[in-house]
């Protein structure tokens, strides 16, 4: 079969095209794979982004994984990881800032002052939970306080113990409503010391 010089020019010409396209065509795979790889970037930076703000940090922090291991070198990652330790805090803060308030609700004082110890330190810089924190350690020290000297009520013989109880009955007067067990207690003090007072 003898070929036609024309068709075998053409087809030579199609052959050193496709070549010279070949040649051209791992440039812009190349090319495609970066675009996508940054493509894929800015998603997850755009998904990170609306998580931070939307104070969902679990999805904020998988998405902070993936962007890290995908290329650890990006420039928004120190930033995107201080936000999100920021917005990690604040929702440690307010966690512990609603059980705390919720055990106190529950008239728990014992385990809202144990609460409050264990992220004092950590919040100590929130006005807020300190302020809390104390009010509950006030509470939770009344109450003690009030139920040491109703557990040995001979002691209000000596007239230390009645200054004592006398204290403790008129700083408790302004917390008595945050606290039925403070304000029980604190009405049997005040029975037992008008029963050790001497007329």
């Amino acid at each position: 079969v003898e070929t036609n010089p024309i068709e075998e020019q053409k087809a030579l010409q199609n052959i050193a095209k496709l070549n010279h396209d070949v040649a051209g065509l791992g440039d812009r795979l190349a090319s495609v794979g970066q675009r996508l790889h940054q493509q894929r970037i800015d998603d997850i930076l755009g998904s990170i982004a609306k998580a931070i703000t939307a104070g969902d940090a679990g999805l904020a922090r998988a998405n902070l994984t993936q962007l890290q291991s995908l290329d650890p070198k990006i420039k928004e990652i120190p930033k995107l990881s201080e936000d999100l330790e920021r917005l990690e805090e604040q929702i440690a803060f307010n966690n512990a800032l609603q059980a705390m308030d919720q055990l106190t609700a529950n008239d728990n004082w014992a385990d809202a002052l144990k609460l409050a110890s264990k992220y004092r330190q950590q919040f100590n810089n929130y006005q807020q939970f300190q302020q809390r924190a104390e009010f509950v350690a006030r509470i939770h020290r009344l109450i003690i306080g009030a139920s040491g000297i109703l557990d040995a009520p001979d002691q209000l013989i000596r007239p230390a113990a009645k200054k004592t109880a006398a204290t403790l009955v008129a700083e408790s007067n302004m917390a008595l409503s945050y606290s039925p067990t403070l304000a029980s207690i604190i009405a049997k003090l005040e029975e037992t010391l008008a029963s050790y007072t001497t007329p």
